[in-house]
């Protein structure tokens, strides 16, 4: 099956770093730094993936989340595009511009550093097609 379409949607390179078949999970190294995140297919680590997550499930906060988060990642904010009821940040980790669809009330200005914490059940890993 392949897709005729694709939506808005941030591709991080990344490389199986261990996997736990039990758990159906697995961690990689990636542009952002470590994710852990769901396993769904067969991967060996050390294989080239790229892990998915949708700008809507990027979670922003200026301030330190309260609870210590397995995906957390500290970045700045490179852009803002207002779009009515959303607002789309750039946010850059490390190398990466990633971007996260937000409420309007996040208010951070572009230059501020940002607190982003991704949810491993969000996020979806592919093979890398290369």
């Amino acid at each position: 099956f392949v897709a005729d379409f694709v939506g808005t949607i941030n591709f991080i390179k990344a490389t199986v770093r261990s996997v736990d078949a039990a758990a159906q999970s697995m961690v990689v190294d990636s542009e952002i730094g470590t994710v852990q995140v769901p396993m769904f297919n067969d991967f060996r680590v050390g294989e080239a993936v790229q892990v998915c997550a949708r700008p809507e499930d990027i979670h922003l906060s200026d301030a330190t989340p309260p609870v210590n988060h397995t995906n957390h990642y500290l970045g700045s904010v490179y852009a803002k595009i207002f779009l009515g009821e959303v607002l789309d940040f750039q946010v850059q980790v490390n190398d990466k511009v990633m971007l996260a669809r937000v409420h309007p009330s996040q208010k951070t200005p572009v230059g501020a550093p940002i607190h982003i914490v991704l949810d491993p059940s969000d996020c979806i890993v592919l093979k890398n097609q290369n």
